[in-house]
């Protein structure tokens, strides 16, 4: 665990280093959302516009390195004001006693060690969910070391890495409370868990689904004289956590934008309503220039898409990555079949992450802006991962390793290539 831990720390400033600032996705937006809550405020969507430092240290950047220019437009508005706030404390702290570049270098540091973090949630939630498997922990671990994806969320200015540090985080304790059941207080602390999540980034909120799987397969607690327990309780527990924790939020969406979640004054929006409707999840085609099918870019974005989405990873990479997934599902197939129902539990929960994600995923591209970002599903795929982990054998576990150096290889060389060495 602490090579692992070591690994993703190195990986992380290694992606860092090669990037220059500014070429990872919406990182002027992201770092200005922290100015923001460093002055104690929040940002809103079409008003608050970005630092004027943030503007001149990214055009020099990119004239220096002779890199494009991203995320500055005409006037430099903030287009991730809709966010929720969680994630982005720590990172205001930076900004308000460095500023525009060292509060990048402070983000930048901050999610490399929320990188760290994940690898031991990501872990312990494999050994919780499977104790007697030998493999489920080290492939979870190492699946957050070497994927690409997950290399450039804590890498970079995002709130994407404390997202998924929380709703990993969630399934970590759904899972345990699948296998052994627990009181109506520990699921209400998973449903704050899971609001937690949707506080850092609403699409967090994917956790709830598989919380509130675990609420309905966990085996019933001992009822003690006037203790309350059973599904409907455990599951009110869990959706009510989560509501109390989320009210707050919604309450300033209502009064400032009319809308639950924030995201009716989004910027510049192209929502898959407006450029194809449902059909594009049937493999359509976006009406919309440059835009790309859903599934084929939610794939190669959940392996990994670097830059603002559009620098891709050597086609071998992805093909790997899609030949390992199909083993490791054949092989949890088969694993399922004869596993005890303890590990069934678990692994219900779990496996459920990554079907809700996709939901999550498709509402945000369907209603919001069109972009199928795989690094959404991180929480699911580190889920799939330890299921995968539970099923195969030391041969397995080398096997897939041995695709996952591959792929993180794949990721820091294309880096390089890309903007050359520091």
């Amino acid at each position: 665990m602490a090579a692992l831990a070591a690994l993703a720390l190195v990986r992380s400033l290694v992606f860092a280093s090669l990037t220059p600032p500014y070429q990872s996705s919406d990182e002027p937006w992201h770092l200005d959302y922290a100015r923001v809550v460093g002055q104690g405020h929040l940002p809103v969507t079409g008003r608050t516009q970005l630092d004027p430092a943030i503007v001149v240290h990214a055009k020099q950047v990119s004239s220096d390195r002779h890199v494009t220019l991203y995320g500055i437009t005409n006037p430099p508005l903030s287009r991730e004001a809709f966010q929720p706030p969680l994630a982005y404390i720590v990172p205001g702290v930076g900004y308000r006693l460095l500023g525009a570049r060292g509060g990048l270098l402070w983000f930048r540091a901050f999610d490399a060690l929320l990188g760290v973090v994940l690898v031991l949630v990501a872990y312990g939630a494999a050994r919780r969910a499977f104790p007697e498997s030998p493999w489920a922990g080290p492939l979870a671990g190492l699946t957050v070391a070497c994927l690409p994806s997950v290399a450039m969320v804590t890498s970079s200015a995002s709130n994407d890495a404390a997202a998924g540090v929380l709703a990993l985080a969630a399934l970590a304790m759904a899972a345990g409370l699948a296998r052994q059941g627990g009181s109506i207080r520990r699921f209400a602390v998973l449903g704050a868990l899971v609001g937690a999540a949707g506080l850092a980034k609403t699409t967090g909120l994917a956790a709830a689904p598989p919380a509130v799987v675990a609420a309905v397969v966990a085996p019933r607690a001992h009822r003690s004289a006037g203790a309350r327990s059973g599904r409907p309780y455990a599951i009110g527990a869990v959706a009510g956590a989560a509501a109390l924790v989320m009210a707050p939020w919604v309450a300033r969406n209502l009064w400032v934008y009319g809308d639950l979640t924030g995201t009716k004054a989004f910027v510049d929006s192209y929502p898959g309503s407006r450029i194809g409707g449902l059909s594009l999840l049937l493999a359509g085609r976006p009406r919309l220039t440059g835009a790309h099918r859903f599934w084929p870019e939610l794939l190669r974005s959940a392996v990994g898409v670097l830059r603002w989405s559009d620098l891709r990873l050597p086609g071998w990479a992805y093909a790997l990555a899609g030949a390992g997934a199909l083993a490791g599902f054949a092989a949890v197939a088969a694993w399922l079949r004869r596993a005890a129902p303890v590990n069934r539990r678990a692994a219900a929960v779990l496996l459920s992450a990554l079907p809700f994600g996709v939901v999550a995923t498709a509402w945000f591209a369907l209603t919001v802006d069109w972009q199928p970002q795989g690094r959404y599903l991180i929480p699911g795929m580190l889920g799939a991962a330890s299921v995968v982990g539970a099923s195969c054998g030391w041969r397995g576990f080398a096997v897939a390793g041995g695709a996952l150096l591959a792929l993180l290889g794949a990721g820091i060389a294309t880096t390089a290539r890309t903007y050359g060495l520091p």
